[in-house]
């Protein structure tokens, strides 16, 4: 027979302050979705289009802007995919406080995520979890780096992109 693990349930509430901050990108497209159906309303209703459509355009043309947006865009779905993670996988402290995201910031291997660790909560249970992140993330993998100077930081570098080695891929295979 095989036993499996339960881990409490530590759930918290959401605090109402916190709540706009971890959606705020979310909140203000939607302030900008209802701010051009307002200008539509008071203009011609083929103004708001034709902004989008010029803006959405410009973006699109240019590669490094492109990849702003892209890279902005995965940051906010992974800091989501990493908050449902931590309190799928119990990463939280005793009383259900789980690693607050201070900041994300695209790197060459992906995405670097700084987290604050709550009393509870340290780099090696995040090693420990490391593939079960990396799946949450679509990620290759998940590397934890410790703050040489505050213990409660810890940096996940989320691989999303394997750089590519340079010569022919070797031959594995029988």
């Amino acid at each position: 027979m095989r036993w499996i693990a339960v881990k409490p349930d530590r759930r918290r509430r959401v605090s109402l302050l916190l709540a706009p901050y971890r959606w705020r990108y979310e909140i203000g497209l939607i302030a900008l979705v209802a701010g051009l159906v307002q200008l539509g309303r008071t203009t011609h209703w083929i103004l708001p289009w034709v902004i989008v459509l010029v803006v959405g355009g410009a973006l699109a043309a240019w590669p490094r802007t492109r990849r702003m947006v892209g890279d902005r865009v995965r940051s906010v779905v992974v800091q989501h995919r990493l908050r449902t993670a931590f309190r799928e996988l119990s990463l939280t402290s005793g009383s259900g406080r789980a690693p607050a995201i201070i900041w994300s910031a695209p790197c060459p291997e992906g995405l670097r995520v700084h987290l604050a660790c709550p009393a509870g909560v340290s780099a090696d249970d995040l090693v420990e979890e490391r593939e079960a992140l990396a799946a949450a993330c679509y990620a290759a993998d998940v590397r934890v780096e410790r703050d040489p100077r505050h213990a409660t930081v810890v940096v996940l570098v989320v691989v999303t992109r394997i750089p590519l080695v340079p010569g022919p891929i070797p031959y594995t295979g029988t």
